[in-house]
C-alpha cells in the first residue's frame, strides 16, 4: 500500500507474482485439510496443459480432476500426514479435459501460519513413469530371453562346476536343472575320451587367465543323460560375474543348424538392444552389494566404463559420489561418517520411495531399488533435473505470492 492507502500494483504486486507462474508447467493448488478434494485456488500453466482454465478447477471441480477414487484416497492420506510431517509427496493420475490420464507428483506443505490449510504443486511425471515402464520391460525381456532360448545355455565356473542350466539344455541333454547345479560338467555331457582334454584346458585358464577356446565355434561330440551321443556346435565365452570368472557355453544340435542360427542371432541382438536402449542408469548387484552388471548410463556418472564397475560395491560407489552431493531428499549433505551412513542406508533401502540426490553440478537424480529373485537388487537412477527446477521455480513463485499478499494491507 502506498501513502494514499491504495493497493500496490505493477511488477511487484500479486498480479505479477501470479503471472510468473501462469506459464510454468506446474499446477498449484490449495485448500483446507478437512476437504482435500476441494481447491480454494488453482494457478499455473499446468492447467492449460491438461486442457483447462485454472478457474474451471476451483472448488469441488478440483476433485473431479483426479483420476479416480484411489487418487482421492492417496491425496487425502498425504494431506493427513501434513499435521505431523509438515510436508508430503504423493503421485496421482489427473484427467485430461479431452480424455486420458496423466501421472503427476504432488508436493504438499502446510500453508504458512495456517495449520488447517495446505498448498500443493503438481508436476507432470509421465516421462519418468514411462522410463520406469521401459526399465521393467527391459528387465523382463532379458529374463524371458534366457529362459526361452532355443539353444542350450550352460554356465560353469573356472573349476568346471555347473552354475546355470537353461530349459533348452534340460531338453537337449535329458537332465533336470536341479540335478546338475554344482556338479562337474565333465561328468555330465562329455564323452569319456574328451574329459582329460577338458580338465587340462580349465587348469591352464586358472593358471594363466586365458582360454584358447573362448569366442570360437567348435564342433564336438556331446553325451546325453542316457549315454547316447550326438554332434553339437559349441560356442564358449568367458566373463566376470561379481568376483568369479565363468564360461558360458552355447550349444546346439547341428541337425537344427539353420533354424537355431537365425534364432540365436535374433536373441543376441535383442539382448544388446535391450541393454543399450534403456535411457536411464541401472545396475544389478548381489545380496552383499557387489555390482554384477550395469549399463553405460549408470557408469557414466562415475566416469567409468560398465566393466570397470563390475565387482565394486554399492558402498564404494556411494563414497565416490559423496564429494559431489549437495543434498539428499532435501536435507543438506555433509561429507561426514554420520551422513555417509545415512545416505548409505537410504540408497541401499530405497525400495519404498525414490531417494532424491542434488549434485554440485546442479543436476538432480532419483534413485530407487527393486529386489529381484535370488536376493539380487536392481538399482535404477534417472535424471529429474527438469522436474526439480520446475518445483524450485514453483516454490519461489509461491514465496513471491505470499510476500506480495502479506505486503498488501488491503484485504484480497
Amino acid at each position: 500500500m502506498d501513502g494514499g492507502g491504495k493497493s500496490k500494483r505493477g511488477p511487484d504486486g500479486p498480479d505479477a507474482a501470479l503471472g510468473a507462474v501462469a506459464h510454468a508447467p506446474v499446477l498449484l493448488h490449495g485448500g483446507r485439510i478437512e476437504a482435500p478434494g476441494r481447491a480454494d485456488f488453482v494457478a499455473g500453466g499446468g492447467a492449460s496443459l491438461l486442457g483447462y482454465e485454472p478457474g474451471e478447477l476451483e472448488g469441488a471441480a478440483f476433485g473431479r480432476l483426479l483420476g479416480g477414487d484411489d487418487d482421492l484416497r492417496r491425496l487425502s492420506e498425504a494431506v493427513a500426514r501434513l499435521a505431523k510431517a509438515g510436508s508430503a509427496v504423493v503421485e496421482l493420475q489427473l484427467k485430461r479435459k479431452g480424455g486420458g490420464l496423466v501421472w503427476y507428483r504432488d508436493t504438499l506443505c502446510l500453508a504458512e501460519g495456517e495449520d488447517d490449510r495446505f498448498t500443493g504443486c503438481l508436476v507432470d511425471i509421465s516421462n519418468e513413469r514411462a522410463f520406469e515402464a521401459e526399465m521393467t520391460e527391459a528387465t523382463a525381456m532379458i529374463s524371458a530371453i534366457v529362459g526361452s532360448a532355443m539353444d542350450a545355455v550352460i554356465t560353469i565356473d573356472e573349476w568346471g562346476e555347473v552354475i546355470e542350466f537353461n530349459p533348452a539344455a534340460e531338453r537337449m541333454f535329458g537332465y533336470a536343472r536341479a540335478d546338475v547345479i554344482g556338479h562337474r560338467l565333465s561328468d555330465l555331457i562329455l564323452p569319456e575320451r574328451f574329459v582329460e582334454h577338458h580338465e587340462a584346458g580349465l587348469t591352464r585358464f586358472r593358471e594363466h587367465g586365458r582360454s584358447r577356446l573362448s569366442n570360437r565355434r567348435l564342433q564336438i561330440d556331446a553325451r546325453r543323460a542316457d549315454g547316447s551321443e550326438f554332434q553339437a556346435e559349441l560356442t564358449i565365452a568367458s566373463a566376470v560375474l561379481g568376483d568369479r570368472r565363468i564360461f558360458i557355453g552355447d550349444i546346439r544340435d547341428i541337425s537344427e543348424r539353420i533354424e537355431a542360427e537365425a534364432e540365436r542371432k535374433r536373441l543376441t541382438r535383442m539382448v544388446t538392444e535391450a541393454i543399450d536402449s534403456v535411457p536411464i542408469g541401472f545396475c544389478i548387484s548381489a545380496a552383499d552389494g557387489t555390482i554384477e552388471l550395469c549399463n553405460t548410463s549408470f557408469a557414466s556418472l562415475y566416469g567409468l566404463h560398465p566393466r570397470d564397475m563390475v565387482g565394486m560395491t554399492r558402498i564404494e560407489t556411494i563414497r565416490m559420489l559423496a564429494a559431489r552431493l549437495v543434498s539428499v531428499d532435501g536435507a543438506r549433505f555433509e561429507v561426514s561418517e554420520a551422513d555417509l551412513k545415512r545416505i548409505t542406508h537410504l540408497l541401499t533401502h530405497a525400495e519404498a520411495e525414490p531417494v532424491e540426490l542434488e549434485l554440485a553440478t546442479g543436476e538432480w537424480m532419483a534413485v530407487w531399488s527393486t529386489r529381484l529373485s535370488g536376493s539380487r537388487i536392481a538399482t535404477v537412477r534417472t535424471n529429474i533435473t527438469a522436474i526439480k527446477r520446475a518445483e524450485i521455480a514453483m516454490r519461489e513463485s509461491m514465496a513471491m505470492i505470499r510476500s506480495a499478499v502479506e505486503a498488501c494491507q488491503v484485504p484480497i
